[in-house]
């Protein structure tokens, strides 16, 4: 987690199947199904995901629209004669606005599970859609940082993968525990983690009874890491937030630029591209293609190479923090590692201005599973 940013203003609302728009044909029990869907857990946190992705993109404020269970009136609770509860995509929005808001920062996704999402009439297919969603804020608060970690999962129980759907997690966090909490510092000051959790069954709905909750638990401070493990992972359609407050994000930078790479997928087939995440902890310039190592197993006659860079994360203008490089001339079934040389990055603000090799946040990070095709 890094780098914290703002944005200007923008509107967008949802979108419902309705008799006659676009060519729909919605009957009764249709109808009654859109519902259960839309007031489940598994709505509820689909909803916070999409307005999370664009909070994170720079959207402001957002428009939220569901419809009640006839249809006739935008409603965010069930009526009184069925217990006036919220939605949970009320409460996941909820949660957001009373407890999650501040500067959004940028997640680097080391590894995670993935599926392919076929493509439509509005967006491409997407080969390697991530199953698990980290979304984090940052505040000033006590002269010290507050940090919030939302932590969605996109997965069901034996859907996509077989088994019950939990997902174990690694957090990575930039901020530590405060020298004065182990000095005695000011009441005031003691750092705290609290966690938000919406879960349960994702099919759950509320269109009758409070059956999801938003549930909050005190986490003790000696669990803190900054290798941060849930200790139970996110479970499917599961929202978790995560209430850092009072924590120290000023750590050290060392003198040179440092530079990590993961593998953006854990296995691709053919013809899909070898995909890597390439991260400076400083924004650089000058990276190119002469400053990639490729090797490994799933080469034969040519000479393992990069194909191509995409900067991401722009800091000021031709300098950027993070990277998505390409490796396509794989030949055979195998092991497609990448590593970035010394000096592969330029930041004229540092002290020693040339970045270091890259390292590794985990073993085997940097190496993806390649399967050609057998007929290929």
């Amino acid at each position: 987690i890094c780098h914290s940013f703002r944005a200007p203003l923008t509107l967008v609302q949802t979108r419902y199947n309705l008799n006659g728009l676009n060519g729909a044909s919605m009957n009764a029990s249709q109808v009654e199904a859109e519902s259960e869907v839309m007031k489940s857990l598994a709505g509820g946190t689909s909803t916070l995901d999409a307005f999370l992705r664009r909070a994170f993109y720079g959207f402001k404020v957002q428009n939220f629209f569901t419809f009640a269970r006839n249809r006739d009136y935008w409603v965010s609770h069930a009526p009184l004669s069925s217990g006036g509860q919220a939605y949970p995509c009320w409460k996941g929005l909820s949660l957001y606005n009373l407890h999650g808001t501040g500067d959004f920062q940028m997640v680097q996704t080391n590894r995670a599970p993935t599926i392919k999402l076929e493509g439509d009439k509005k967006r491409p297919t997407i080969p390697d859609a991530p199953l698990v969603a980290v979304y984090a804020t940052r505040t000033n608060c006590n002269s010290l940082s507050c940090y919030r970690v939302f932590v969605l999962s996109r997965k069901l129980d034996n859907y996509p993968y077989p088994g019950n759907g939990v997902t174990p997690i690694t957090l990575r966090l930039p901020f530590r525990i405060p020298q004065q909490h182990f000095d005695g510092g000011s009441p005031n000051k003691e750092p705290s983690i609290t966690l938000y959790t919406m879960g349960g069954n994702p099919r759950a709905n509320n269109l009758d009874q409070d059956n999801v909750k938003v549930v909050q638990t005190n986490v003790s401070i000696k669990e803190f890491n900054q290798n941060f493990t849930l200790p139970d992972g996110v479970a499917p359609g599961t929202v978790l937030m995560y209430a850092f407050d009072n924590f120290d994000d000023s750590l050290p930078l060392p003198d040179s630029p440092s530079v990590t790479v993961t593998a953006i997928q854990e296995a691709v087939s053919f013809p899909s591209n070898a995909s890597f995440f390439v991260h400076f902890d400083r924004a650089v310039t000058n990276f190119n293609l002469t400053s990639i190592t490729v090797s490994g197993t799933a080469f034969k006659t040519f000479k393992p190479t990069a194909d191509s860079i995409s900067p991401v994360y722009p800091d000021v203008e031709g300098s950027f923090l993070s990277f998505i490089v390409n490796i396509t001339n794989m030949e055979t079934s195998g092991t497609v590692v990448m590593n970035v040389d010394a000096g592969a990055g330029y930041c004229a603000k540092c002290k020693n201005p040339y970045s270091t090799a890259s390292g590794v946040v985990f073993a085997g990070a940097n190496v993806i599973n390649y399967m050609q095709s057998a007929n290929y």
